[in-house]
């Protein structure tokens, strides 16, 4: 017996050493353009990854597990991304008393003498035409790493991504403690702690959708517990973070009934009116951008480039304009379904429901980032379903498209990664599920 638990450690270590170096080589060497340098390493890590999750996980080692990998990844500079510019510009406006929802940063750098810093960051930013889409927990964020790291790009980056990091522990946590409460195996925890694309894509690239799962997280489990006031706070949060958990507000409408939901939905609208009022005094400037996300930006698509290529051969252009905003409305109506289905479903199971609306949306939106999947990746523990940790991997391919001068897009890949998801979601759907894989209900929140 003894000596098993020495094989299960030693099997243990080994797993997660080579993840851990896996994931520092692909934090430290590669550039964006570098694919084989980038695929390669998330193929050894999601390998170690794919055993790591089969084993038993105490929540001592879930913790300490997930903080060492971040926090290797904690100072390395975003090589596959270059949103940090933006972030910190951001914050620095802020800092300036500037208002960044109302200038584009190609209109600043004539009116504003700074320091050589913002000259780095503009000369780098990815998107200087466009007005800034992040939403006002996000500038918080950015102005308070910002004043902290003294307006430049290293010592905010740091002051960021602390930030993160306490955002992932807690996320973490969070987990075990949803998990664990209901007599279910925290083990299932570590989908999210060890997944090579979450550590990834959130402690070095910088991309903010594990906090809004926190936040998501939270809000979901103070309602269950009754406490609506903590709920609304947290969801209220997840939403000044990323717009996503907006999709989700049928659903609640569902879970909680007309006369609950009418209550709980005023408070939310009193909370997001205080938090959006930056964005809402300069609405039209936000919008702009927004509108611009769903009519004129492509990645990764699945639904929509089988509906572009339709649109080509009926008119010979790309009709983005009018595909993006109807895949947007048919991605609503399938919410509202979904929000009938929760209705009149005894187990009352929101984790599942949220799971199925941030597929559906990713499934028929026009961009899909290999970051849009880490709120599944958190949502899918809750569930029977594990095809987001699936998916977290075969994402990762779309970096290809990076490794072309000039940037195209390989379809051949996207082919590829959506026709083995869509097998995989045959294969779960269609499979009973196992006693530990069931949904959780709104009772086990």
């Amino acid at each position: 017996m003894k000596d098993d638990k020495q094989l299960a450690l030693v099997k243990k270590l080994f797993l997660f050493i080579v993840l851990l170096c896996a994931l520092g080589i692909l934090a430290y060497v590669p550039s964006q353009a570098d694919f084989l340098y980038i695929i390669s390493a998330y193929t050894v890590a999601f390998t170690a990854y794919y055993f790591l999750i089969k084993l038993d996980w105490s929540v001592t080692e879930l913790l300490v597990g997930g903080a060492i990998l971040r926090v290797v990844l904690l100072p390395a500079f975003p090589n596959l991304s270059d949103d940090i510019y933006r972030f910190v510009w951001d914050g620095n406006l802020i800092n300036e008393g500037v208002n960044p929802y109302i200038h584009l940063p190609s209109e600043l750098t004539t009116r504003f003498d700074w320091a050589s810093a913002n000259g780095e960051l503009f000369s780098n930013m990815n998107s200087p035409e466009y007005y800034t889409i992040y939403p006002p927990i996000n500038q918080l964020i950015f102005a308070l790493s910002s004043y902290v790291g003294g307006g430049e790009l290293h010592p905010s980056m740091l002051v960021m991504k602390s930030i993160l990091f306490l955002a992932e522990i807690a996320t973490i946590y969070v987990l075990i403690a949803m998990l664990r409460g209901h007599k279910i195996n925290i083990a299932a925890a570590s989908i999210y702690a060890y997944n090579p694309l979450v550590n990834n894509e959130i402690m070095v690239n910088m991309h903010f959708e594990g906090m809004m799962l926190l936040f998501l997280l939270i809000g979901m489990m103070m309602l269950q517990r009754k406490k609506w006031f903590l709920s609304v706070f947290a969801i209220s949060i997840s939403i000044g973070v990323k717009l996503i958990p907006l999709m989700f507000m049928p659903l609640l409408i569902a879970y909680l009934g007309v006369k609950k939901s009418f209550q709980y939905f005023v408070v939310l609208g009193l909370a997001l009116l205080v938090i959006f009022i930056p964005i809402l005094i300069n609405l039209p400037f936000f919008m702009q951008s927004l509108d611009l996300y769903f009519q004129k930006f492509e990645f990764n698509a699945s639904i929509y480039y089988a509906s572009r290529w339709l649109g080509f051969q009926l008119s010979g252009y790309n009709q983005i304009a009018k595909l993006g905003p109807l895949l947007a409305l048919v991605t609503i109506g399938i919410i509202i379904w979904l929000s009938k289905k929760l209705h009149h479903d005894k187990t009352k199971s929101l984790p599942i429901y949220f799971l199925l609306s941030i597929s559906a949306y990713l499934l028929f939106a026009t961009t899909v980032h290999p970051w849009y999947t880490i709120p599944l990746v958190g949502l899918c523990i809750l569930t029977r379903f594990r095809y987001p940790a699936l998916w977290s991997f075969l994402i990762c391919f779309t970096y290809i498209n990076y490794s072309y001068s000039p940037y195209e897009e390989n379809l051949w890949f996207v082919a590829f990664e959506y026709l083995t998801l869509s097998a995989i979601i045959l294969v779960e759907t269609s499979t009973s599920s196992d006693q530990k894989m069931t949904p959780i209900s709104g009772q086990d929140i």
